[in-house]
C-alpha cells in the first residue's frame, strides 16, 4: 500500500504542477491569487486521480502496466485539464483554450512519462527475457521486419527466427533474427 500511496501522491502533485506551470507560464493569475490557482489544481488533480484509480491505475505496480495505460492516463489528463480550466474560467472569465490543452498534455507527459521511464528502469531484462515464449515468423518481407519490431517490445513473446520461401535471404539476419528455409 505504501507504493500505491507513492504513485498517487505523485500523480497529485505532477498534475497540480502541470495546472501551476501552465498559468504562470501564460502569466495568468486568478483574481483570489495563488491560493485560489492552488485550489483549482488540486482539485483537478483529485479528479485525476479518481479517474486513475477507477481506470485500475493503482491496481498493478507500476513496471507491470499493460497496454491500457497511456489510454487511460491520457483520459485521465483530458478531464482533469477540463476540470481545472472550468475552474480556473471561474476566476479568469474567459479563459484560452490552448490553456486547458497544455494542462492535458504537460499532466499526461508528467504522470506517463515517469511512469514509462520508471517501468524500463526498474525492469531487470534478464528476468523479461527468460519467461518469454520464442515465436518463429513467416515470412522476412516488411510485415515480418515490423512483426519482430513489435515482438521485441513485447514481454510474452521474442522473435526466434525466420522461415522464407527466398532463397537470396536464407541464411541471413535480418534485424538480427535469422532466416531458415522452410525445409530446415
Amino acid at each position: 500500500w505504501i507504493k500505491r500511496l507513492v504513485v498517487v501522491t505523485f500523480d497529485a502533485i505532477a498534475f497540480i504542477v502541470a495546472a501551476l506551470l501552465v498559468q504562470t507560464i501564460l502569466a495568468e493569475h486568478a483574481a483570489g491569487g495563488f491560493s485560489s490557482e492552488l485550489i483549482s489544481a488540486a482539485v483537478a488533480a483529485t479528479v485525476a486521480v479518481a479517474v486513475i484509480a477507477v481506470g485500475g491505475g493503482y491496481s498493478t505496480i507500476v513496471r507491470f502496466m499493460g497496454p491500457y495505460a497511456p489510454g487511460m492516463l491520457a483520459a485521465a489528463s483530458c478531464i482533469a485539464a477540463l476540470t481545472w480550466s472550468n475552474l480556473a474560467s471561474i476566476d479568469h472569465g474567459a479563459l484560452k483554450s490552448p490553456a486547458s490543452l497544455l494542462v492535458g498534455v504537460l499532466g499526461f507527459l508528467l504522470v506517463y512519462g515517469v511512469r514509462f521511464g520508471w517501468r524500463h528502469l526498474t525492469i531487470d531484462q534478464r528476468d523479461v527475457t527468460r519467461y518469454r515464449q520464442s515465436v518463429a515468423i513467416y515470412g522476412a518481407g516488411a510485415a515480418g521486419r515490423q512483426l519482430v519490431s513489435a515482438l521485441r517490445g513485447d514481454l510474452a513473446y521474442k522473435p526466434a527466427f525466420f522461415v522464407d520461401d527466398n532463397e537470396k535471404l536464407q541464411g541471413l539476419y535480418i534485424l538480427g533474427v535469422k532466416v531458415y528455409s522452410p525445409r530446415e
